[in-house]
């Protein structure tokens, strides 16, 4: 009877085995949902470019992401790194919210080139390189560079597929003290363009002053670049106050690149639902139409706000200031009034 019910028991056991096995996060469902809309046969192997999974919080890595086929003749892939607008729909998914692009900016449209998968795999590296918190992670990538085969030789519009990569994990471990040894080599302004692009991953109180410290003084990254003297979104209460302070100064002529500072962080703190662009097609032309909307709204709150402070400006800050105000007014679809 005990070998009976032992018998009896042990598909039961299995399967809640198998049940619990199979519980997901809400983002292993998410991946999961994504991976489950790729095309048959195609694999997208996402990777770390150094194929290691754990870092120090110091360190920068990348990803390289492999396309391949099991079957011939049925996928293409944009493959124009550096002057494609489709490549930029590359999309690093992280467990703790973050959805960033996987290439740095900078491309002048445009061009197409397009090659045909197989099972050897056709690998990308990505462009940009990432930081992280202490902690463990989960990452995953997807794309609209992935068509059908019988896709023209050269496309200009993303795929419609979403397509969505294996999921991995990453560990990141501390390295106290990194920022502070990094800052030093920093102090008095952006030396080159690595020193540069390097001080924008800092977000200590002290990082923040010195980039503030920067944009009073007018350094600028030597080569144009989305770090330097950007600030990380944990920065941007304390940027915001500096920067207010920078507008209200009698002896600072505020620039564009200011205001686009400005703007861009207002926005992300006020309207959350803007963080994220959607990835269906219709969606991803409605939140951009609708972000125009705000862009503008925040520009003319500015206008207003450098318009009162204008008459006390120095003369050489005055100029500066009213040559920003007159560049963002000369739009004529925007609205945005002069000084009255």
């Amino acid at each position: 009877m005990r070998k009976t019910s032992r018998l009896v028991f042990l598909p039961v056991l299995l399967a809640l085995a198998v049940v619990t096995g199979c519980h997901k996060t809400p983002f292993e469902q998410e991946h999961f949902n994504a991976e489950a809309g790729n095309p048959h046969w195609l694999e997208i192997d996402l990777d770390t470019a150094d194929h290691r999974r754990t870092y120090k919080e110091s360190e920068s890595f990348g990803f390289a992401v492999g396309y391949s086929s099991a079957v011939r003749e049925l996928y293409k892939l944009e493959i124009a790194e550096g002057s494609s607008t489709i490549v930029f729909t590359d999309r690093l998914h992280i467990s703790d919210g973050q959805v960033e692009s996987m290439h740095a900016y900078g491309v002048v449209c445009c061009s197409s080139r397009i090659i045909g998968l197989n099972d050897e795999p056709y690998v990308v590296h990505a462009q940009r390189r990432f930081r992280l918190k202490p902690g463990t992670y989960q990452v995953y990538m997807t794309t609209r560079r992935v068509f059908p085969w019988d896709i023209t030789s050269g496309v200009y519009q993303p795929s419609d597929w979403v397509s969505a990569s294996n999921l991995i994990k990453i560990n990141v471990v501390p390295d106290p003290g990194w920022q502070e040894r990094e800052l030093t080599k920093f102090m008095g302004g952006p030396k080159n363009p690595g020193a540069c692009m390097a001080l924008g991953v800092l977000d200590t109180p002290e990082a923040t002053a010195q980039k503030l410290e920067n944009i009073r003084n007018q350094l600028r990254c030597p080569i144009p670049s989305p770090s330097g003297n950007a600030f990380n979104e944990s920065e941007y209460p304390a940027a915001l106050k500096g920067m207010d302070q920078l507008v209200q100064s009698p002896t600072h002529g505020v620039i564009r690149s200011d205001v686009n500072l400005i703007v861009s962080m207002k926005i992300w703190l006020t309207h959350p639902e803007r963080r994220r662009v959607p990835e269906n097609r219709e969606e991803a032309q409605k939140f951009h139409d609708a972000e125009e909307a705000v862009q503008i709204d925040n520009e003319e709150a500015l206008v207003r706000e450098l318009c009162a402070v204008l008459p006390a400006k120095l003369p050489d800050a005055r100029l500066t200031t009213q040559k920003t105000i007159d560049d963002l007014t000369r739009n004529i679809l925007a609205g945005i009034q002069p000084c009255r």
